[in-house]
């Protein structure tokens, strides 16, 4: 499940190891937002074995 993706990364919690972030670069934040509103993503999380409602933030890239 990568789309429009350029770039990912994945961290655990130091304390928490179920606790995991992921990051995730798009070149819009229309194609973030399609990729976080998909069944495929939703049906790849359950696979994986994800609990909970997941945090979904949109972010961008702050100036230099």
């Amino acid at each position: 499940m990568r789309g429009d993706v350029f770039h990912q990364a994945v961290f655990q919690s130091a304390s928490d190891p179920k606790d995991v972030t992921v990051i995730h670069d798009f070149h819009s934040l229309e194609a973030a937002q399609a990729f976080a509103n998909s069944p495929q993503l939703k049906e790849a999380m359950g696979k994986i074995g994800v609990v909970g409602a997941p945090q979904i933030w949109f972010t961008k890239l702050g100036a230099k």
